[in-house]
Protein backbone atom coordinates (compact mmCIF):
# COMPACT_ATOMS: atom_id res chain seq x y z
CA UNK A 1 0.00 0.00 0.00
CA UNK A 2 2.73 2.60 1.14
CA UNK A 3 4.95 1.51 -2.27
CA UNK A 4 1.49 2.04 -4.63
CA UNK A 5 0.80 5.62 -2.69
CA UNK A 6 4.36 6.42 -3.11
CA UNK A 7 4.76 5.48 -6.71
CA UNK A 8 0.96 7.74 -7.37
CA UNK A 9 1.99 10.72 -5.71
CA UNK A 10 5.35 11.06 -7.54
CA UNK A 11 3.72 10.15 -10.44
CA UNK A 12 1.88 13.07 -10.47
CA UNK A 13 4.72 14.83 -9.42
CA UNK A 14 6.90 14.25 -12.15
CA UNK A 15 4.03 14.30 -14.95
CA UNK A 16 2.53 17.89 -13.87
CA UNK A 17 4.86 19.97 -11.47
CA UNK A 18 7.42 20.37 -14.62
CA UNK A 19 10.36 21.55 -12.25
CA UNK A 20 14.00 20.53 -11.77
CA UNK A 21 13.95 21.06 -8.11
CA UNK A 22 10.69 18.83 -8.13
CA UNK A 23 12.52 15.94 -10.24
CA UNK A 24 15.74 16.39 -7.79
CA UNK A 25 12.80 15.72 -5.17
CA UNK A 26 11.22 13.45 -6.69
CA UNK A 27 14.06 11.63 -7.15
CA UNK A 28 15.82 11.02 -3.57
CA UNK A 29 12.13 10.57 -2.14
CA UNK A 30 12.26 7.73 -4.61
CA UNK A 31 15.68 6.44 -4.72
CA UNK A 32 15.19 6.64 -0.63
CA UNK A 33 12.36 4.92 -0.23
CA UNK A 34 13.69 1.43 -2.50
CA UNK A 35 16.91 1.99 -0.41
CA UNK A 36 15.10 1.35 2.45
CA UNK A 37 12.67 -1.46 0.37
CA UNK A 38 15.93 -3.92 -0.68
CA UNK A 39 17.67 -3.30 2.75
CA UNK A 40 14.23 -4.60 4.61
CA UNK A 41 13.60 -7.10 1.70
CA UNK A 42 16.91 -8.97 1.66
CA UNK A 43 18.22 -8.36 5.15
CA UNK A 44 15.11 -7.85 7.30
CA UNK A 45 16.86 -4.51 8.62
CA UNK A 46 17.86 -1.41 7.68
CA UNK A 47 21.79 -1.22 7.11
CA UNK A 48 22.53 1.86 5.18
CA UNK A 49 23.49 3.71 8.61
CA UNK A 50 26.47 6.31 8.48
CA UNK A 51 28.87 7.48 11.60
CA UNK A 52 29.51 10.86 11.32
CA UNK A 53 33.46 11.34 12.42
CA UNK A 54 34.34 12.10 16.12
CA UNK A 55 30.63 11.55 17.16
CA UNK A 56 28.80 8.53 18.65
CA UNK A 57 25.79 9.61 16.00
CA UNK A 58 24.53 7.59 13.33
CA UNK A 59 22.34 8.20 10.46
CA UNK A 60 20.43 6.73 7.63
CA UNK A 61 21.44 7.57 4.31
CA UNK A 62 17.97 6.37 2.98
CA UNK A 63 16.17 8.56 5.70
CA UNK A 64 18.01 11.70 4.65
CA UNK A 65 17.49 11.42 0.92
CA UNK A 66 13.31 10.59 1.79
CA UNK A 67 13.64 14.08 4.02
CA UNK A 68 15.34 16.11 1.98
CA UNK A 69 13.73 15.50 -1.02
CA UNK A 70 10.30 15.59 0.60
CA UNK A 71 11.99 19.16 1.71
CA UNK A 72 12.64 20.29 -2.03
CA UNK A 73 9.32 18.84 -3.09
CA UNK A 74 7.95 21.10 -0.79
CA UNK A 75 9.53 24.67 -1.78
CA UNK A 76 9.17 23.48 -5.38
CA UNK A 77 5.10 23.43 -4.91
CA UNK A 78 4.67 26.38 -2.95
CA UNK A 79 7.04 28.49 -5.18
CA UNK A 80 8.98 29.67 -2.46
CA UNK A 81 12.50 29.56 -3.93
CA UNK A 82 11.68 32.29 -7.04
CA UNK A 83 10.45 31.46 -10.31
CA UNK A 84 13.01 29.63 -11.79
CA UNK A 85 12.32 26.68 -9.42
CA UNK A 86 8.64 27.18 -9.53
CA UNK A 87 6.11 24.78 -11.55
CA UNK A 88 4.73 25.94 -14.82
CA UNK A 89 1.51 25.25 -13.24
CA UNK A 90 1.61 28.07 -10.35
CA UNK A 91 3.79 30.43 -13.01
CA UNK A 92 0.53 30.53 -15.58
CA UNK A 93 -1.57 31.46 -12.06
CA UNK A 94 0.61 34.34 -11.39
CA UNK A 95 0.39 35.66 -15.38
CA UNK A 96 -2.84 35.23 -15.14
CA UNK A 97 -3.62 36.96 -11.74
CA UNK A 98 -1.15 39.69 -13.04
CA UNK A 99 -3.27 40.44 -16.09
CA UNK A 100 -6.37 40.52 -13.99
Amino acid sequence: MTLTLLLVIMTLVVCYIRSPLATLGAGLVLGGSFANLIDLAVTGVVWDMIPLPGSDIMFNLADACIFTGGVFLTLSVCGLLGEAFMPDGLKNLQRESQQS
